[in-house]
């Protein structure tokens, strides 16, 4: 069963006195999340991913940030159709979001037990006191936070980045959403404790069946905790495959940049990186066609064409995939 289908999603931006030009930020996303799966949006600062999230639910910023074509289809609902009391119910209780940083994301003011009641509050009016409270408890104990009962009058300035990411994502679970956006929910996060989190959302995914759009540039967390995997460039969306068949035989010249410059673990002290040459263009100066073209070392007449993404299983928006994939087994 389909939980998110995203559908020829255009964005722009304003730019410019009294907002007279408009530049585009989104091309044509499409992607498709079932239920119980777990879809990685992958690239670099820039190209597009978390206007991709904010855009799911309605929060890009107005009228700066604009929906210009596409449908966001939820449940057979159009999100975009939606009027204001609609989507509010919408928010937090069928779709959530965890955000990068919990330490802005969270209100410094209140405690953390005061900020999960809130969404209680919103979507179970009906609940007394004490069933809130119970509830709280349990979401806190779910996402492993140590002494729960006592962390209610805690304060987001008294948890480590680690727990406070846990109380982002026990008030993303409050209400048991059947879609979950992680918008690099591991930033600014310890090594460890990145693999902590990770390890969380995927096992309450899989005990809820809950479908989750993981929002990342790093290739090792899409690796270790996603079905699917679509890679952006410069608002687009160039590839999308498995995650075993992207790393195997990634087909996109922008795709293979990114997985060469992985660090090797047999690789030589001292042994430069891999780079992609060049730099990503700025949304006012992206060239013709193809946006990765002016980085490229396939790149021909053609590419000044922009190309399709094509493909049932494994797709890809390059005229030269083949013959890269040709030259590559060779």
């Amino acid at each position: 069963m389909t939980a998110l289908r995203i559908e020829n999603l255009s964005v722009s931006v304003a730019s410019g006195k009294q907002d007279q030009v408009r530049w585009p930020v989104l091309h044509n996303i499409s992607l498709e999340l079932k239920s119980g799966e777990m879809l990685g949006l992958v690239g670099e600062s820039g190209c597009g991913k978390s206007v991709t999230a904010l855009s799911v639910l309605r929060l890009l910023p107005q009228p700066t940030l604009r929906v210009d074509s596409g449908a966001i289809i939820f449940n057979e609902t159009n999100l975009l159709a939606l009027d204001p009391k609609q989507l509010r119910q919408l928010r937090g209780n069928n779709v959530a979001m965890i955000f990068q940083d919990p330490m802005t994301a969270l209100n410094p003011v209140q405690t953390i037990g005061k900020q999960v009641e809130e969404v209680l509050l919103l979507h179970r009016p009906q609940w007394s006191k004490q069933q809130r409270r119970q509830r709280i408890i349990e979401l806190l104990e779910r996402v492993r936070i140590p002494a729960p009962s006592e962390r209610l009058n805690a304060y987001p300035h008294q948890l480590s980045g680690g727990m406070r990411q846990r109380v982002m994502i026990a008030m993303a679970l409050a209400c048991e959403p059947q879609l979950l956006i992680a918008d690099e929910p591991t930033t600014a996060l310890d090594v460890t404790v990145q693999a902590q989190v990770l390890d969380l959302i995927r096992e309450l995914q899989r005990e809820s069946n809950m479908a989750v759009l993981l929002i990342t540039h790093d290739l090792g967390v899409i690796a270790e905790t996603c079905q699917r995997v679509a890679v952006m460039y410069a608002g687009r969306i160039v590839e999308q495959a498995s995650v075993e068949e992207l790393f195997e035989q990634p087909r996109h010249p922008y795709t293979q940049g990114l997985l060469a410059s992985l660090p090797a673990r047999a690789a030589q002290p001292q042994t430069p990186l891999a780079t992609i040459g060049g730099q990503v263009p700025d949304i006012d100066a992206r060239p013709p066609g193809c946006a990765f073209s002016n980085r490229c070392a396939w790149r021909s007449d053609i590419c000044s064409e922009v190309p399709v993404l094509e493909g049932e299983s494994h797709a890809v928006a390059c005229f030269h995939w083949q013959h890269i994939a040709t030259e590559n087994a060779q």
